[in-house]
């Protein structure tokens, strides 16, 4: 029988994950997001092409 995660007692209180299935979410969160992946990659010295294959394969431009 499995039995549900407990997280251990903690001062801070768990807010619910963000919806990324509504529009207005993705829209707040992607620019922190990107900016984290890029400081990332730049930090660990991440090709660009290997950077823009954890992307889903982006294209660097037209």
């Amino acid at each position: 029988m499995a039995h549900p995660r407990r997280y251990p007692a903690t001062r801070y209180r768990l807010e619910m994950p963000p919806d990324l299935s509504a529009r207005g979410e993705r829209e707040r969160l992607s620019p922190a997001a990107l900016r984290a992946f890029f400081n990332i990659m730049a930090r660990w010295q991440v090709r660009d092409e290997d950077a823009r294959a954890l992307l889903g394969g982006v294209s660097n431009g037209p």
